[in-house]
């Protein structure tokens, strides 16, 4: 809150700085994400394996930043890599929600199981599927989607404060730390 009094005293508008900057940053995202899966699909020299796992990554971002948005803004328009770059309407949060859920499945099934959080993987794709289903109220998913990623081998870290150091967060032996945001 240290960018944005109005958001930490509640007074924040639709022109607000902060507002304006995270609807902006989050829809650079989606493009350049979007910009990506339409250049893999033209793709001639990439192998689809390749293919794959880079569209997965693509996907997981899209997703993220769409849930992002939705959680900010409530409705938002849906773009994906093949619309048109017009003004489109918000669409119905159910619908955002659906695409999302399809991105996030995609990625499951084609994101590498890695540690350390510095990248896009399959372990952050189950995050972002529990963080949907939770925004639904969809109590069984959240809990299918935990016991995928602690199958995983995610833990709790043992000691509390040099997890949130770099001394904890650059740990290789830190498997809680499931994707780093900065």
């Amino acid at each position: 809150w240290e960018f944005s009094a109005e958001f930490a005293k509640g007074t924040q508008t639709a022109t607000s700085w902060w507002a304006e900057y995270k609807w902006t940053r989050d829809w650079q995202a989606i493009s350049r994400s979007n910009s990506l899966l339409r250049g893999l699909a033209a793709n001639k020299t990439l192998s689809q394996t390749d293919k794959n796992s880079i569209t997965a990554e693509s996907r997981f971002l899209r997703a993220l930043f769409y849930y992002d948005l939705i959680c900010f803004y409530g409705r938002v328009p849906l773009l994906d890599e093949n619309s048109p770059m017009e003004n489109p309407p918000r669409e119905e949060i159910s619908k955002v929600l659906a695409f999302m859920r399809e991105d996030v499945e995609f990625a499951i099934n084609n994101l590498k199981h890695t540690f350390g959080g510095e990248s896009a993987s399959k372990g952050a794709a189950y995050m972002l599927k529990l963080r949907i289903a939770q925004y639904e109220n969809d109590h069984q998913t959240v809990v299918d989607a935990a016991k995928e990623i602690q199958r995983l081998g995610y833990t709790l870290y043992p000691d509390f404060v040099k997890l949130f150091l770099e001394e904890g967060t650059t740990d290789a032996s830190n498997k809680e730390i499931i994707l780093k945001i900065n």
